[in-house]
C-alpha cells in the first residue's frame, strides 16, 4: 500500500507554531509522508519532517542567487553604481584571459558597467513601477476575478514560494489561511492533489480598528480583495477547518459553497498534571503567556497589579520587538511594580504547558475591536486549562461555553474590561474558590485534548 504524504503550508515560524506541529505529528503519527513549508524561526526542527525554508534570505531556489553569499554582502553594502563596478572588476579579475589585461585597457569594465547601468536596471526599474501602478489601480476594482488574482500574484514573495514547491508531488495539501490559498490551488491543479484550508482568523474583520478612518481605508482597500480570495478558493478546497464554532458559522453564512466545513480546536496534547493547591498564606501567581504585542491586552494586566495586594504577582512570558518589551517595563517601572511583574523569555512548545502549571490563574482579556476577537479559542486558551489553571477570560460566546459548562474561572464583560474592574472581581474570588476553579481545570483537559480533537481531523481527511 503507498504512503500517503502531506504538505503543509503556513507563513509562520513553523516550529514555534503550536497548530501546525499538532497536525503534522497527527499525519505523521499516522504513517504519512509530512513536509512543512514555513518560516524556520528560533525553535529547533524537528528531523522526521522535511523542511522547506520560505524565507528568501535563506534559499537560494527563492531568491535566484547564482553569486556567492560574501559577494553579494560586499557588492550589496555599496552604493548605486559602485555595486556594479565591483561585480565587474570581479568578473574581470576571474576570467581567463582578461585577467591579464590592465584595469585602464580593459574594455569589458566599461562595457558591464554601461550595460548593467543604462540598459538592465532602467528596463527592471519600469517594470518594477509598472507593476506597482497595476497593483495601485486593481485596488480600485478588486472585485473583477483577473483583478484581485493579479493583485495577489503581483505580491512578489507568493510566485516565489509557488515556484519554490511547484514540484513537490503531494496526495494533499493542508495550507493555513486565506493568504497561501491561490498558492495551495496552483500546487493541486498542476500536481492532481487536493487541499484543504485551516482557519484560524476572520481575516475580514482581522484587520477592523477603533479609528473610523482607518476602517474605512480597511473596507475600500482590502476587504473586498480579501473577501473575493476567500470566495474562490474556500470554496475551491476540498474542506475547510476552524478553530472555533464561532468562526465556523461565520464562513457558513458567507460563503455557503463551501463544500466541508468542520471544527478542529487547538486543544494540546494530554499532559497529566496535579493543580497547585493554594492555602491562605499563598501568593497568588498571574500569567500571560504568548507573543508580547499591541493588541493582546498587555497594558490592562500590568494596570490590573496597581489595583492588587502585594500577595498577587504576574508574570509575563513570550517573546515581540524589543521596543515593545521597552515600552511595557517602562510602564510597570512608572507604576513602581517591578516586585509584582516580571517578563520572562518564551520556552520551548513541549514546556509550555509545564510552565504554565507553575501559576494558578490565567489571562486572556481581549478588547471587543470587532467579531474576530468575539469568536476568538486561541491556543493559550485550552493550554492554561491543560496546566490546571483558573481562568480570567473575556465573556466571549465560545470561550463563555466551555468556562461555565465546566466552572472553570472569571468571565470579563466588555464594560467591566477596565483594570480597576478587574482588579476588583478577581479580589472577590477566594482561595477555596481558586483551587476548585484550578481542580475543574485539571479534570476537563481530559477531554479537551488533542488526541481527542485530533480525531475528528483524521476523520475529515480521510472522508
Amino acid at each position: 500500500m503507498k504512503t500517503k504524504s502531506v504538505l503543509i503550508i503556513s507563513l509562520t515560524p513553523v516550529f514555534s507554531e503550536p497548530r501546525v506541529l499538532r497536525q503534522a505529528n497527527l499525519f505523521y503519527q499516522n504513517g504519512m509522508n509530512v513536509i512543512i513549508a514555513g518560516y524556520e524561526g528560533k525553535d529547533k526542527k524537528i528531523n522526521h519532517y522535511k523542511f522547506i525554508d520560505l524565507n528568501p534570505k535563506s534559499n537560494l531556489a527563492i531568491n535566484d542567487i547564482k553569486s556567492s553569499a560574501s559577494e553579494n554582502n560586499i557588492s550589496s553594502k555599496l552604493p548605486f553604481p559602485f555595486d556594479n563596478i565591483y561585480k565587474a572588476f570581479k568578473y574581470k579579475k576571474e576570467h581567463k584571459f582578461l585577467k591579464y589585461l590592465p584595469n585602464f585597457l580593459d574594455p569589458f569594465i566599461f562595457l558591464k558597467f554601461f550595460y548593467d547601468n543604462f540598459f538592465l536596471r532602467p528596463i527592471g526599474r519600469l517594470k518594477y513601477e509598472r507593476k506597482r501602478l497595476r497593483t495601485f489601480i486593481l485596488i480600485f476594482f478588486s472585485d473583477h476575478k483577473k483583478n484581485y488574482l493579479n493583485r495577489y500574484w503581483d505580491e512578489n514573495r507568493y510566485g516565489k514560494i509557488y515556484d519554490l514547491l511547484k514540484d513537490i508531488k503531494v496526495d494533499f495539501i493542508f495550507t493555513h489561511d486565506y493568504f497561501t490559498t491561490p498558492i495551495a490551488y496552483k500546487l493541486a491543479k498542476k500536481n492532481n492533489s487536493k487541499y484543504f484550508v485551516d482557519v484560524h482568523e476572520h481575516a475580514l474583520s482581522q484587520k477592523n480598528s477603533t479609528d473610523f478612518f482607518s476602517n474605512l481605508k480597511i473596507k475600500i482597500f482590502q476587504n473586498s480583495y480579501i473577501k473575493n480570495i476567500e470566495n474562490e478558493f474556500y470554496t475551491k478546497s476540498n474542506g475547510i477547518s476552524t478553530v472555533s464554532d464561532g468562526l465556523n458559522l461565520l464562513l457558513r453564512d458567507q460563503y455557503p459553497k463551501i463544500k466541508n466545513l468542520i471544527t478542529v480546536r487547538s486543544t494540546p496534547f494530554y499532559e497529566k498534571h496535579e493543580p497547585k493547591i493554594l492555602n491562605s498564606e499563598s501568593r497568588i501567581e498571574m500569567l500571560y503567556h504568548g507573543i508580547l504585542a499591541p493588541g493582546r491586552g498587555l497594558e490592562t494586566y500590568i494596570k490590573i497589579m496597581n489595583f492588587l495586594p502585594e500577595k498577587y504577582y504576574l508574570k509575563i512570558r513570550g517573546s515581540g520587538p524589543s521596543d515593545y518589551i521597552n515600552s511595557l517595563n517602562q510602564l510597570i517601572n512608572s507604576f513602581n511594580l517591578s516586585k509584582k511583574i516580571k517578563i520572562v523569555e518564551p520556552v520551548d512548545f513541549n514546556k509550555i504547558v509545564f510552565e504554565a502549571n507553575k501559576s494558578d490563574i490565567g489571562l486572556l482579556i481581549m478588547k471587543n475591536t470587532g467579531k474576530q476577537k468575539t469568536i476568538n479559542l486561541s491556543n493559550k486558551f485550552f493550554e492554561y486549562i491543560m496546566s490546571g489553571t483558573m481562568l480570567c477570560v473575556s465573556n466571549y460566546p465560545d470561550m463563555a461555553k466551555i468556562v461555565n459548562e465546566n466552572s472553570l474561572g472569571l468571565l470579563i464583560d466588555d464594560d467591566q474590561n477596565d483594570p480597576k474592574k478587574i482588579a476588583e472581581l478577581i479580589l472577590k474570588i477566594s482561595y477555596e474558590k481558586i483551587n476548585l476553579f484550578k481542580t475543574n481545570s485539571i479534570k476537563t483537559a481530559k477531554i479537551l485534548s488533542w488526541e481527542n480533537e485530533s480525531k475528528k481531523l483524521l476523520k475529515f481527511i480521510n472522508n
